[in-house]
Formats: structure tokens, sequence, C-alpha cells
């Protein structure tokens, strides 16, 4: 079974070497032996990557199955095709050639003030924490918001009991109103059949969704509550693992409560 990935996947690409910065890129052809793939770009600086031949790059895709495909190729030449592109070599040729199985997070509620800045323009929101899973988190405010779906921000929180501080950036999935918040809670702690998706599926799910949802605030005396949720997006590995031994917990505690 081939795992080359199709024209116009996405991929995400990093410089060997450096784990902070990821870009983002698109398969723009595929040939027996290379890939082309448009010239990466930051997602929330929007700059392009000065792509050098003879560099090494990370490059990773989520192919069929949840699987996540990684390697290492250097950047064999540029190309035209007709819009600038850069030529690397196909995964199952690689000999780092890595596949890694995601898996779905848990969600479970959280009680925390969650700091909300827009990459965009800087502006500022505090919110109040719904639930998170390593994916991702929901968050709720009464102030007006200008954020929309698909706008990249950085959430900054503190995980009860272990008192550990993650700043993220995260990406937009969807934004309403009107969130009945005893049950949101409720499906948050439900464990079955309520998983987050990963950071790339939702990508998929994004990829798909053509309509900005911007919310609007009607006048009345009662406050409107606005929920935000995020996918979270270059997230470090122990944040991650924080949150997950977070979720991990309090399912073990509403457990002993079931009982």
């Amino acid at each position: 079974m081939s795992i080359t990935p199709k024209v116009g996947t996405s991929v995400r690409i990093k410089l060997e070497g450096n784990d902070r910065d990821t870009y983002r890129s698109r398969v723009a052809d595929v040939d027996k032996k290379h890939l082309y793939l448009d010239i990466p770009v930051h997602p929330r600086s929007g700059h392009e990557l000065d792509v050098k031949v003879k560099q090494n790059l990370r490059i990773e895709y989520l192919g069929s199955g949840s699987v996540v495909y990684k390697w290492t190729s250097p950047v064999l030449r540029k190309a035209y095709i007709p819009t600038p592109a850069i030529q690397v070599g196909l995964p199952d040729k690689a000999k780092d050639l890595e596949r890694i199985q995601r898996r779905e997070y848990f969600r479970t509620s959280l009680g925390a003030v969650v700091k909300i800045t827009s990459t965009a323009d800087g502006k500022q929101y505090v919110m109040k924490a719904v639930d998170v899973s390593g994916g991702g988190m929901a968050v709720k405010t009464t102030e007006e918001v200008t954020l929309s779906v698909n706008d990249y921000v950085v959430a900054k929180f503190t995980l009860p009991y272990s008192e550990y501080e993650i700043e993220v950036p995260c990406r937009i999935v969807r934004l309403f109103q009107d969130v009945d918040e005893e049950e949101t809670e409720d499906e948050a702690e439900d464990g079955e059949g309520n998983q987050d998706k990963d950071s790339a599926e939702v990508e998929t799910e994004l990829e798909i969704q053509k309509q900005e949802v911007t919310p609007k605030f009607a006048k009345t005396n009662k406050p409107i509550e606005t929920l935000v949720s995020m996918a979270f997006t270059d997230m470090k590995d122990p944040d991650r693992q924080q949150i997950v031994q977070y979720t991990f917990m309090r399912q073990r505690a509403q457990r002993r409560l079931d009982y």
C-alpha cells in the first residue's frame, strides 16, 4: 500500500534541529521519485520559509487511519509547476520514516481562567475554561469578541492541582452562543463517546468548512455567553502530557463518585 500523500494533502514542515517553528505547506505535485511542495508558510506570521537547496526538512502529514507519517528529506531543488515549489524525497524512500498512530483525546471539564490573545491584532480577552483535552479546549465569555473561525490566538492558563502553567498557540474552530452550561459540562466529563479530535483531524474539518462564524450580540438584559472552541497548534510535548495526565485524574475521580 502506497503511503505517498496525494496532491492537495496538507503537510507540516520544520527545519531540522528547530522544533519551535512549524510551517504549513501542501502537496502540489507527485512523480515516481519526488514530492513537490508549495513554499512553506508560517501559520501565524504569514512569512514564507527561506528555503535553501540541500537544507534538511522534517516533514509530516496525516494519512489514512489517523496515522501520521514523519520523515527527513533535503530540499533537492526549487521548481515552478507553475507556482514556486520545492522538490523533496518520497516518505517510503526515507531511512528515518516514522509511523505514529494518533490517539483521540478525552475531554474533561476545567475550572480555570484563560487569557486569550489574538495574534492578528494583540487584543486580549479573559475567559472561563469549559473543558480541555490533549487536542484543544473550549472557553466562554460574556464579553463581545471580534474573533472568527480560523483565527489564531494564544491561550494562557494554569492547570488545577499541579499549578502547571501553559501558554499555547491555538486555532479557533467554532464560535457559538446561548450555551447550556450544565449540559456542556456534563458532556465534557463523559469520557465515553465524547472524544475531542486531535489537531490534525480538526484541520481536515476546517478544509471543508467554508463559512466563517462571527457571533452576534443581541440587545438583552441577560448577558449572552459566547463559547469558543479551539484546537491546539504547535503544542510542546511536556505541556500536552500535563493536560492528558489532568484529564486522566479527573476521569478517575469521576468514576469513584459514580460508584
